[in-house]
């Protein structure tokens, strides 16, 4: 694995690795909880509120946070060969053809996870 070079008083940090403050906390897994449960229900409003709660610099952390919540989910309840299937879909997303801004935005959180999880 490649490191990123640092001072030798810091430790150095795997490339592609969370930053320090990208780490997600107790907060953003509620927020994350929340976002889950809302989008379940087909609540829009109740997505809006808690994406209106959260400050703007903990959405990395929360994207982190929601990210885990749903490798959770897809874990267990999900067979091998489905979440193969999803992750198959999530990158069929980013070389899909954008024809209206809802492909720009499929396409833009199919790369964000793709990048977390890299």
């Amino acid at each position: 694995m490649a490191l990123a070079p640092g001072p030798l008083s810091e430790p150095t940090v795997p490339i592609g690795a969370m930053r320090v403050g990208d780490d997600p906390n107790i907060t953003d897994f509620l927020r994350a909880v929340a976002l889950v449960s809302h989008r379940a229900k087909h609540d829009f409003d109740g997505v809006q509120v808690v994406l209106s709660q959260s400050e703007t610099e903990r959405l990395v952390p929360l994207l982190r946070a929601l990210d885990a919540a749903y490798r959770v989910v897809i874990e267990h309840l999900l067979s091998q060969k489905e979440a193969q299937e999803l992750d198959d879909g999530i990158r069929a997303l980013m070389a899909a053809e954008v024809v209206d801004h809802l492909d720009t935005y499929n396409r833009l959180a199919a790369e964000a996870i793709v990048a977390m999880r890299a």
